[in-house]
């Protein structure tokens, strides 16, 4: 957090100056949370400033972020209707340049905007200064993302590179264990459960670091603790909800997997934390372990031996396959990964470091 208000303070200045930012982290490191608590700081050190959070994923459209942009700042009362993205963002510039005080807005999910074919507002928003410098130095955006799309590092995107960039990493256990007592002591009756409890949880949820994951566990072990009217909520309705709920691999797990099984399953993950698809088809599968294969200067294997890896991958419980119908083209084989992909991908980017 400090590190956020450090970076976002010019607009704190008499004569501001506009800053653009990405705050990276995987689910649940904390990205909305901070994102909060920076517009909250911005509101109670400059009276009269405006800061909020726009989800991108939940707005949708580019037209409704700015829209809903435009509304949150009450710069306008509703939605502008019969006009086009690019007529409302002059809009919204020249507004910019009649404000009193600067305007903090954090675009959260924005890595879900920046996935699609058309990108005008993410562009026109980097680039503000070249239209109108006071608009420019009177707007700060805080754009949070689970990951960086590969279209970033191309020429779609040549700005977003010298972006300030903060970076999360998943919660520790013992920080796991403070979200997880919190949110208990916030919902849960007293005496209904215990440290031992809440660290069983927090051990649980590792090595994601993912404190949503964390806090699904304690709310489905009191449903079913509500459900046998027990008075606690006991470990062995923690391990009911493991037994259901998906569960994240081990390092003994990475480990005695084979050399092509890995490759196959680093891919894999890489392809799934990168898109919003439930399941991969089997030409996907290849073309995806190629390319990372010859980026690691490795071989690839044949097409039996990628199967085989496929089939064992399958046997450990990291995906899981099936046989779809795509109308007239017929049938074909498709993998679903069953842990979190961003979680995985981070596993193994770890295990391939050390």
């Amino acid at each position: 957090m400090n590190q956020l208000m450090q970076l976002f303070s010019p607009l704190l200045d008499a004569s501001p100056s506009g800053i653009k930012a990405i705050l990276l982290g995987p689910s649940g490191s904390g990205k909305t949370s901070l994102s909060r608590m920076l517009t909250q700081w911005y509101r109670s050190n400059r009276p009269g400033g405006s800061g909020f959070v726009v989800n991108c994923r939940i707005e949708g459209s580019e037209y409704n972020i700015l829209m809903r942009t435009l509304i949150m700042a009450r710069l306008v009362e509703g939605f502008l209707r019969g006009i086009s993205i690019e007529e409302a963002l002059i809009s919204f510039i020249d507004s910019l340049e009649k404000v009193k005080q600067p305007l903090l807005v954090v675009l959260d999910d924005a890595d879900s905007l920046l996935m699609r074919k058309r990108t005008y507002l993410m562009y026109a928003l980097l680039r503000i200064h070249e239209r109108s410098v006071k608009a420019g130095n009177n707007l700060g955006v805080l754009m949070t993302m689970k990951r960086i799309p590969n279209q970033i590092a191309g020429e779609s995107f040549p700005d977003m590179t010298f972006l300030q960039m903060v970076k999360l990493n998943g919660y520790s256990e013992e920080e796991l264990a403070n979200i997880v007592e919190e949110r208990a002591q916030l919902s849960l009756r007293s005496g209904s459960y215990d440290r031992g409890l809440i660290n069983l949880i927090a051990h649980s949820a590792m090595p994601s670091g993912d404190a949503r994951y964390a806090i699904e566990i304690l709310a489905r072990a009191a449903i079913i603790s509500d459900s046998e009217d027990s008075d606690r909520i006991l470990p062995e309705h923690v391990r009911r909800v493991l037994s259901i709920l998906p569960s994240f691999p081990s390092e003994s797990d990475l480990i005695s997997l084979g050399s092509a099984q890995r490759d196959v399953l680093a891919s894999l993950a890489i392809s799934f934390s990168e898109s919003d698809e439930a399941y991969a088809t089997m030409g996907k599968m290849e073309q995806d372990y190629r390319r990372y294969v010859e980026e690691k200067g490795r071989e690839p294997v044949a097409h039996t031996r990628l199967w085989e890896a496929l089939s064992g991958l399958e046997r450990a419980g990291f995906i899981k396959r099936s046989v779809k119908s795509f109308g007239k083209r017929g049938r074909t084989t498709v993998a679903y990964l069953i842990p979190p992909a961003t979680a995985l991908r981070r596993m193994l980017e770890k295990n391939d470091s050390e």
